[in-house]
């Protein structure tokens, strides 16, 4: 099925706690998930999981303190956008972060240099931060 019809499916439950999904939505290539008052992302990774051609997930502007410490499940995922949530340590999302085998794009707030920098040592394979080429010496 069409992007759309799987937005509208998570629309249905506003703060977006449960997900179901069944083999029609596995050919998703793109999940936006934008300001649903979002906390934990842990109830959703089965779902998110069954969609093995994800590239592409947007969970920015919700209420996310922290991600699950294991995401090498969702194997495609080469683009994330976690801007404007309120994680509690960056080094943890990071750790987190670490575990997509293929992340190339990650879209996340940082404030301080030692941030950014801790973000392109631990993802060496990054090819954009925050929209930004990364150019490796």
């Amino acid at each position: 099925m069409a992007q759309p019809e799987l937005l509208s499916l998570i629309s249905r439950d506003p703060t977006c706690k449960s997900l179901s999904l069944d083999n029609q939505y596995s050919f998703t290539q793109a999940l936006i998930v934008f300001s649903r008052q979002l906390t934990d992302v842990t109830p959703l990774l089965p779902a998110l999981e069954k969609l093995t051609q994800l590239e592409i997930l947007t969970l920015s502007g919700n209420k996310l303190g922290a991600l699950p410490p294991d995401l090498s499940r969702m194997k495609t995922l080469r683009t994330f956008g976690l801007k404007n949530n309120p994680f509690v340590s960056v080094g943890d999302v990071v750790d987190s972060l670490k575990t997509l085998p293929q992340l190339r794009n990650l879209e996340l707030n940082l404030s301080t240099n030692e941030e950014v920098q801790n973000v392109l040592i631990s993802l060496p394979d990054l090819a954009t931060l925050n929209g930004e080429g990364i150019v490796t010496s």
